[in-house]
């Protein structure tokens, strides 16, 4: 069973008056009065599936094909955004943007993953170990032309 939030990222094209090129789309299962439209280079998600109403930058589209046997030929457009119509952190655009705070938010949601628990307590214990390193030791380098002399000193 598909979850909600998921199928509000299933779009079907709304076709008015026989078209369907109109940019308008609806969710795939959900209120009929949701809709999401294109409007240049953003999606806009307004109606009762999409709280606030939303506005997210496409940052790819990719057409893929599904099935080629003809008369069941089907191709999919995959419209890659810069955040989720529903749920998910916003997250800035531009790298200038990043903060601290949007930092923090990221790595908890991806630590909350389970099939990311191996990957981060690996992390962490590089961090530790840095970590102790640095209270260990100290680096004296020495840079003359093209060659790099790293001396340790023990404390």
């Amino acid at each position: 069973m598909i979850s909600a939030e998921a199928e509000a990222h299933v779009l079907l094209p709304r076709s008015r008056g026989g078209g369907c090129d109109d940019g308008l789309f609806v969710p795939l299962r959900g209120d009929a009065r949701s809709e999401v439209s294109i409007v240049g280079s953003e999606l806009v998600a307004n109606g009762p599936m999409y709280q606030r109403g939303r506005r997210v930058r496409i940052v790819g589209i990719e057409d893929i094909r599904v099935c080629d046997v003809k008369p069941f030929a089907v191709a999919v457009r995959v419209l890659q955004v810069s955040m989720p119509l529903v749920g998910g952190i916003p997250a800035p655009d531009e790298i200038d943007e990043l903060d601290a705070s949007h930092v923090v938010k990221c790595v908890a949601l991806l630590r909350s993953a389970p099939e990311l628990e191996g990957t981060f307590r690996e992390i962490d214990a590089f961090v530790n170990d840095v970590a102790l390193a640095k209270t260990r030791a100290y680096y004296i380098t020495l840079v003359t032309g093209s060659h790099v002399l790293r001396v340790a000193k023990h404390r």
